[in-house]
């Protein structure tokens, strides 16, 4: 009768393993149990990597997420499209960003340890500052920056060379940018060295392994076009460009009140 109800138990844990979403067995998360078969027309038709497969919001379709945006595709393989899917509120709950949000934010909190932070002593908010030594303004804004945490911002800096990782004409080389980045990001103490750039001290020479191509590649995956540009913690923008303390700080606030109204 043990044996009997060992087997019986082992056979519903096989059993039971075997109809879950496997990561290993498709590539990607599937718990809308979707076709394989469809999710590889799926591929062949929009050639990106695929994060997830899931019920979508909207009966009848599938959500495919992606890491370049958030896909619907009819359950029957017929339909695709891309676009934003909003909730028939007052607000018109943006539900594809509030979605792939998820997705940007887990890529920000992979790197986190490895942005440089200023820390409010009192924080309400925090928030992601693509940063280059170059950047004019981006000095002009870490000179605020005990200001801003004065005002209950934390501040993290991840590293963006403006002019790329790699030398356009020589991809063995890296550019001037991510060398002077580099120096920052390798010193023994990288928040005097960052201060340092912004007030046009030179930094030793220095190198080590790093995350900067890792956090360069982040800003483009979330839409950094120039430095200094803020966004939220889950890679939503908030701001292009400098602004001053104080305005920042109301801009920062309007933003992440109302995206903390959005679905999570």
């Amino acid at each position: 009768m043990i044996q009997k109800l060992n087997h019986w138990r082992l056979t519903l844990a096989i059993a039971v393993s075997m109809s879950l979403p496997s990561l290993a067995a498709y590539g990607y998360e599937n718990p809308a149990n979707a076709d394989p078969t469809m999710i590889e027309q799926f591929q062949q038709l929009v050639p990106v990597p695929i994060i997830a497969v899931e019920p979508s919001p909207l009966p009848g379709l599938l959500q495919v997420i992606t890491d370049k945006a958030v896909f619907y595709y009819s359950e029957d393989g017929r339909y695709i499209f891309a676009g934003n899917l909003h909730q028939a509120n007052p607000e018109l709950t943006n539900l594809t960003q509030a979605r792939f949000a998820t997705e940007r934010a887990k890529k920000i909190h992979a790197l986190k340890d490895e942005f440089i932070t200023f820390e409010a002593a009192d924080p309400e908010f925090e928030v992601l500052v693509f940063f280059d030594t170059s950047c004019g303004y981006c000095r002009k804004l870490h000179r605020e920056v005990a200001q801003l945490n004065a005002l209950g911002i934390t501040i993290h800096y991840a590293a963006w060379p403006r002019h790329g990782v790699y030398n356009r004409h020589n991809r063995t080389q890296y550019t001037s940018s991510y060398y002077k980045l580099e120096n920052v990001w390798c010193a023994d103490d990288r928040h005097a060295a960052l201060t340092a750039t912004t007030r046009n001290v030179t930094v030793a020479r220095t190198q080590c392994d790093n995350t900067i191509a890792a956090q360069f590649q982040l800003g483009v995956d979330i839409g950094v076009a120039a430095t200094p540009a803020i966004y939220a913690m889950d890679g939503t923008e908030i701001q292009r460009g400098y602004l001053p303390a104080k305005e920042l700080q109301a801009k920062i606030r309007q933003a992440l009140s109302s995206h903390s109204e959005q679905p999570q």
